[in-house]
């Protein structure tokens, strides 16, 4: 669907390495993964840069906190 540039919804829970805080759900209506080449820090891979295609805005999710994906429930396995 990125590859295709065409938004999608999903949710994560949020996580701030920094403060080790979390501030809950975040909702995206509308985004897009952006692509980045795998790196030697394990912390740094589990990060998805995306776009939220609404506000232009650029920003990261840890892609263990995934919880939903166009209003479908992720569960891990």
């Amino acid at each position: 669907m990125s590859k295709a540039k065409q938004p999608f919804s999903f949710s994560f829970m949020s996580y701030s390495r920094q403060s080790q805080k979390s501030h809950g759900i975040v909702t995206v209506d509308a985004g897009r993964l952006l692509f980045k080449k795998k790196t030697e820090d394990p912390e740094e891979d589990a990060l998805q840069d995306y776009v939220d295609t609404i506000t232009g805005e650029a920003k990261k999710f840890y892609v263990p906190a995934l919880m939903s994906f166009n209003g479908k429930k992720l569960t891990l396995k």
